[in-house]
C-alpha cells in the first residue's frame, strides 16, 4: 500500500494513502461473516489500525497534542477518511470508523466527521445483520443516544432471539415423567469439561427438582447441587421453568425439554429480513 501519495483534488500529500480497499478489508474483518456475533475490532491485527495512526502522525510531523497542528492533523484524519469510505463503499465506512477510533483521541470522537461516519457505519452494520451485543461500546452508545431503547434493547435493532410458542400446559400430558427418585437428564451445555448438566429428579411425589452438575471452582472438581429456586409439583411444569430459564436450545437437550424454550437464535439472513422491515 502506497502511504503517501498527492492528492489530485488538494495538491497535497494524503495522510492515509489509496486506503478504500484496506478499509473495506478491516471492516470485513471486524463485522463481516456468516453469524451475527461478529467479533468486532477483535477480530482485526492491531498493527492494521495503529499504522494508519503512525502514518497520520509521521505525515504531519508528530504534533503536540493540544496544539493547532495536532487539529490539523486530525482534521485531515477525518477528511482522508470520510473521503476513503465514500470511494470505498459501506463496508469501507465500517472500517473508517474502526480506524478513525484508532487515531482519535477520547475528546475528539465526538467530531461532526467522525459522528457522521459513525452514523453511517451503524445502518450498515444494523442492515447486514450484525448484532447489537457485537457492537463497540462506542458504537451501541450513539445509536441509543439517536434512536432510544426499548426497554434493555436499543430501539430500531433488531433482536437476536426469535419468539417461539410454548405448547400449553395440557397440551403436553403425554410426557412421562421421571420415576419417583429417578434422575433424568435434561439439557447439556457444551462438550468441555466446564460445560453444565441440568437433570430433573423426582425426589417425592408433587416434587421434582432441577440438580446441576458441574466443576465446582471453588476447588476445581465435579459436583451436583440443586438449582435453589427451580423446582415443580409436575414434570411439565419443571420442563416450562427449566426451558425459560436457558432461553435457547443448549448444546444438547432432551426431546422432553426441547418444546418448551421460548425463543430461538437467529441467523444473519434472519436478522437481515428482520432489519429490512425496519427500514
Amino acid at each position: 500500500m502506497a502511504w503517501f501519495r498527492r492528492d489530485d483534488a488538494a495538491g497535497v500529500r494524503s495522510l492515509l494513502g489509496d486506503s478504500a480497499g484496506d478499509l473495506d478489508r478491516i471492516g470485513r474483518l471486524a463485522f463481516g461473516g456468516d453469524s451475527p456475533h461478529a467479533p468486532g475490532t477483535s477480530g482485526v491485527p492491531i498493527a492494521d489500525l495503529d499504522r494508519y495512526a503512525i502514518a497520520a502522525l509521521d505525515g504531519t510531523g508528530y504534533p503536540t497534542v493540544g496544539t493547532a497542528g495536532w487539529d490539523a492533523k486530525t482534521d485531515r484524519v477525518l477528511l482522508e477518511l470520510s473521503r476513503a469510505a465514500a470511494a470505498g463503499g459501506p463496508w469501507a465506512t465500517v472500517g473508517a470508523v474502526l480506524v478513525g477510533w484508532n487515531c482519535l483521541l477520547e475528546d475528539e470522537v465526538d467530531r461532526p466527521a467522525f459522528l457522521s461516519l459513525l452514523d453511517a457505519a451503524l445502518l450498515v452494520l444494523r442492515d447486514d445483520g450484525v448484532a447489537s451485543t457485537a457492537l463497540p461500546p462506542y458504537a451501541l452508545a450513539r445509536w441509543e443516544a439517536t434512536q432510544g431503547r426499548d426497554g434493555p434493547a436499543p430501539r430500531g435493532w433488531p433482536s437476536t432471539l426469535e419468539p417461539l410458542d410454548v405448547p400449553a400446559h395440557d397440551a403436553t400430558a403425554g410426557v412421562e415423567p421421571p420415576d419417583t427418585h429417578e434422575m433424568r437428564r435434561l439439557a447439556v451445555t457444551g462438550d468441555s469439561r466446564a460445560a453444565r448438566t441440568y437433570y430433573a429428579e423426582h425426589r417425592a411425589p408433587d416434587r421434582l427438582v432441577v440438580v446441576i452438575e458441574g466443576i465446582d471452582q471453588s476447588d476445581d472438581t465435579s459436583k451436583r447441587w440443586d438449582w435453589p429456586t427451580l423446582e415443580a409439583p409436575d414434570y411439565v411444569g419443571l420442563l416450562r421453568d427449566l426451558g425459560e430459564r436457558l432461553g435457547t436450545r443448549p448444546w444438547w437437550s432432551h426431546d422432553d425439554l426441547e418444546p418448551f424454550f421460548p425463543w430461538r437464535p437467529r441467523s444473519r439472513d434472519e436478522m437481515r429480513r428482520a432489519a429490512a422491515a425496519l427500514r
